[in-house]
């Protein structure tokens, strides 16, 4: 750390935590700045900048401090290796300094600061968060110089300006116990003069480290929220929004995506959230943000049909619970859709078991709708009737299924992964027909392997399949053989006796590959006597050893 000696007014360096008590200067940059190499030849006091530098150290040597820092003329900004390790100890070097002057070069001396403060340019530079967050002790002066107050004195207008918490600002509350996106939310306004240093101005604020790419441009921001990540579970910092783009040539149905990671921390400008109880665990992978999380599962405001929400904290009764919205492409894999809003998400009942998702970090906006299917691998869809449901809770394996849009996601190899989903026909007010679908084999020679159960006879056994399946824990030879071995076999029909007369309900499946792989789901209300004879066939069980798909 070089610090200039307020006595002699040459830059000094010290190396390690032997470093004397130093004053530090906060301010915005302007013409004429005097730099590191400036500092060598005399012509420096010429420049406009010196003032500052002169200014700074004669109110420090006043103060008794033998030391003063100022970021022009202290950091040999020709290296690399310097500038990256100035730029990650800047936030300790504010919180360790004995006090802070922070100069507002566009302040008028004679201007009411509940009105001119708020203007001030200082306010809106994203370097200036961390050097009013970070020293305890700051004292403000305007353009001539003067003292405007202290940041105690000053702290209920600089808590309304920028949004940061009066405790915060006195040190009287841990910065870890922020939210990101509460701390996200002060910088949201603020602005650099290049872009990467959007990010690296928050390195302090967040407790990071990492190296300095310039020339990444917006991929700073991006590898900023992974190194916190890496250092928190907490899931606010996902909860961000953009504006909605009106685009002539999107329909009104047309729908948005992106990645799980926000591009700017602009996108944080309308933070919301409260904390809640302990996040889970997550964490930055190859195939996006990995995490083991309870999702919300059921009908969103102004969405059709059922939908996947990742709420952004724990549950808990006292406080609405917000989440972003998300749409299944893969196996496990989800984007986020509609980035523009944050989803109440506060049914308790309608979260399912804890699963592990991933997330793609990046994703292009907008996203059309319409490519996701082009993302999608092979997959099996299923198109019901209006009075039939699908009932989640008993689809097995979930990874593999889609809720939205009631699909199977096909396994690779073909052969492997057997799949169950049970089905609720409201007949009547008072009476629900229920059957499981099973996929006992996805192709054997040019025909999927398939069969429509009666629940009824077969409860213990279907309990125990979709046991195995939740496990996997069962392969599609094994399961071949345990449903020829409980007498359950192949048949694309179902009939279900009503009770109180002589109808019957058949279901049957049938399916097409036009225009997708779709088993399409029907049924009929039939007197017994013009029920057809259910066609039973037996299961085509292959050797353990062949791969089905050869």
């Amino acid at each position: 750390m070089r610090l200039i000696n307020t006595s002699t007014g040459w830059v000094e360096e010290f190396l390690g935590r032997n470093i004397p008590k130093y004053a530090i200067l906060s301010h915005t940059w302007e013409e004429e700045e005097v730099s590191f190499k400036d500092m060598s030849n005399s012509d420096h006091m010429r420049k406009k900048g010196y003032r500052k530098i002169c200014k700074t150290c004669q109110m420090a040597s006043q103060a008794g401090i033998p030391y003063a820092w100022v970021d022009t003329c202290c950091i040999d900004k020709s290296s690399g290796a310097e500038l990256t390790e100035a730029i990650n100890s800047m936030y300790r070097w504010y919180e360790r300094a004995e006090i802070c002057y922070v100069y507002l070069s566009d302040l008028p001396a004679s201007a009411p600061l509940n009105t001119a403060l708020r203007r001030c340019r200082w306010n809106t530079r994203g370097w200036t968060l961390q050097e009013l967050v970070a020293p305890e002790n700051i004292d403000f002066f305007d353009q001539d110089w003067n003292n405007i107050g202290s940041k105690q004195r000053l702290v209920r207008e600089l808590e309304k300006i920028t949004g940061i918490g009066e405790k915060i600002l006195l040190h009287k509350q841990p910065l870890k116990s922020v939210l990101v996106a509460h701390k996200m939310s002060w910088a949201a306004r603020r602005e650099t003069t290049r872009i990467e240093d959007t990010a690296y101005c928050l390195l302090g604020i967040f407790g990071v480290n990492m190296p300095l790419l310039y020339g990444e441009e917006e991929k700073a921001f991006r590898r900023l929220q992974e190194e916190i990540i890496k250092s928190t579970p907490d899931l606010s910092i996902f909860a961000w929004t953009i504006p909605k783009t009106i685009n002539p040539s999107q329909g009104p149905d047309e729908r948005v995506y992106s990645g799980i990671l926000a591009e700017s921390p602009a996108a944080f400008s309308m933070a919301a959230v409260n904390p809640s109880g302990r996040s889970p665990e997550f964490s930055v992978t190859n195939k996006g943000i990995k995490s083991q999380v309870a999702m919300f599962i059921g009908p969103v405001p102004g969405k059709r049909g059922e939908r996947y929400v990742l709420p952004l904290h724990n549950w808990s009764p006292a406080s609405s619970r917000l989440g972003i919205l998300l749409r299944k492409f893969d196996i496990d894999q989800f984007v986020r859709e509609d980035p523009s809003t944050l989803i109440e998400c506060s049914d308790r009942r309608r979260y399912a078991a804890p699963q592990e998702i991933y997330c793609p970090m990046e994703f292009p906006l907008p996203y059309k709708g319409s490519s996701i299917a082009e993302m999608r691998p092979l997959f099996l869809q299923f198109r019901l009737p209006p009075e039939m449901r699908i009932k989640y809770e008993s689809v097995e394996p979930k990874s593999r299924y889609d809720v939205e849009d009631q699909l199977f996601f096909t396994p690779e190899p073909l052969g492997s992964d057997p799949c169950t989903l049970s089905l609720s026909l409201d007949v009547s007010s008072e009476f629900k027909a229920e059957c499981t679908f099973i996929i006992a084999s996805w192709w054997s020679g040019i025909s999927m392997q398939y069969s429509l159960v009666h629940d009824e006879p077969f409860h213990s056994v279907l309990d125990d399949i979709r046991d195995k399946l939740g496990k996997q824990t069962c392969s599609n030879w094994q399961m071949l053989r345990y449903l020829a071995s409980n007498n359950i076999s192949r048949s694309r029909s179902v009939v279900i006796s009503i009770p109180g007369g002589h109808t019957n309900v058949l279901i049957s499946a049938r399916h097409t590959l036009d225009p997708i792989s779709q088993m399409v789901l029907s049924f009929e209300i039939l007197e017994t006597r013009k029920v057809p004879t259910i066609l039973r066939e037996k299961w085509e069980i292959e050797e353990k050893s062949r791969f089905i798909y050869q």
